[in-house]
């Protein structure tokens, strides 16, 4: 069991924390949240596009639904595709971060959207905005039951209350 003065231990999108790791080379910093949960959990900063070394600013990737599934590639370059990258690299985290109790992702991100991001087409053309980021889908997959959020989930008192709830309560219930 952990000592009971340590914060629960939440991984969120560097990006949220205010860290300038988007492919603009900006930041989404989410006060709110951050200035929320920071007094209650240790928060864990976490950006998979920088730790595959992609760097920032960078020209954006997207997620391509093509024959062989869902990849993630740049939409001016079908033959730079990271999917293998963020896949692994998702996987490992997983095992380093099996400590955590949460996890809030960036919103629409192709890495870390949960969702709510767009998916397109071989040809560029946009299919649906209700895709998962892939390293966000495979650390889900590969952690049944983390309690996960974006940031757009957690716009509200009530909506961080229930976040903090239900990662208490996974807490909780871990041996």
């Amino acid at each position: 069991m952990p000592d009971s003065h340590q914060k629960i231990p939440v991984a969120i999108s560097s990006c949220l924390l205010g860290k300038s790791v988007r492919y603009d080379g900006g930041h989404c910093y989410e006060q709110h949240i951050v200035k929320r949960l920071e007094t209650i959990f240790d928060l864990i900063p976490v950006c998979p596009e920088m730790e595959i070394g992609l760097g920032a600013p960078r020209t954006p990737i997207q997620l391509v639904k093509t024959d062989q599934g869902i990849r993630v590639r740049r939409a001016d370059d079908p033959e730079f595709d990271v999917t293998t990258e963020l896949v692994q690299l998702a996987k490992s985290t997983a095992l380093q971060l099996n400590r955590i109790c949460g996890y809030i992702f960036k919103a629409h991100s192709p890495s870390c959207g949960i969702n709510n991001t767009k998916t397109f087409d071989q040809n560029n053309q946009l299919l649906n905005t209700e895709g998962t980021g892939m390293f966000a889908a495979t650390i889900i997959k590969a952690l049944p039951g983390l309690p996960v959020a974006n940031e757009t989930r957690l716009q509200d008192t009530q909506d961080i209350e229930q976040f903090i709830s239900r990662v208490n309560h996974y807490h909780a219930s871990r041996p």
